[in-house]
């Protein structure tokens, strides 16, 4: 496209055409894409990014017939929509783990039950790196990282069906390690730590 045509296709949408924006769309989407993929790391995420930021150019369309520079104008909505979803997902990480750090604080509130906590957390540490490399990259995806199954799956290239066959693996795993070095509490523990973060 042409700067004379982008400018009469801005316009054109300025007004409320759809075909001109879906040639805007048709002409930009890719580089939306590939700007989230590489910030946010996550196909599922680099595509919601994309359908974020055309909304808002279709929302705000009238602003477009004073835009001079669309591809400066696109990378700073780019930017900004991911630069708010990293924020959103860290405060997100952030308020699990405060929950976490105030619940552990409760559950273990004396020395003896500091000490006991951090020897299960090292068993399930052990537990964890023992597993082959893709079930414990799984596992941690999943359970310690927080992603959800079909996230985890597209993020490791893998079907959903595969994961939970890794996770399943996985988690027998670590239970017979940990009944082979501790009591049933002490499993059902560590699985909650594990679950819970």
């Amino acid at each position: 496209m042409t700067a004379f045509d982008e400018r009469e296709n801005l316009e054109a949408i300025a007004g409320g055409n759809i075909k001109a924006f879906k040639t805007l769309f048709d002409s930009y989407h890719h580089r939306v894409y590939q700007y989230g993929l590489q910030l946010l790391k996550n196909e599922a995420d680099a595509e919601e990014l994309v359908q974020e930021v055309f909304a808002k150019i279709w929302l705000n369309r009238t602003a477009l017939a004073e835009v001079k520079n669309f591809g400066a104008y696109l990378r700073t909505i780019s930017r900004n929509h991911a630069l708010t979803w990293l924020k959103r997902h860290a405060l997100d990480r952030s308020m699990r783990n405060d929950e976490y750090a105030a619940n552990s604080r409760l559950l273990f509130n004396d020395t003896e039950n500091t000490v006991y906590y951090n020897e299960t957390r090292k068993l399930l540490a052990e537990a964890v790196a023992l597993l082959p490399p893709r079930q414990r990259e799984v596992f941690i995806r999943c359970h310690v990282q927080g992603a959800k199954q079909a996230e985890a799956a597209a993020s490791l290239g893998i079907s959903i069906h595969t994961l939970k066959s890794h996770l399943q693996q996985a988690t027998q795993s670590i239970k017979a390690y940990l009944l082979q070095r501790t009591d049933r509490f002490t499993l059902f523990l560590c699985l909650g730590i594990y679950v819970s973060q």
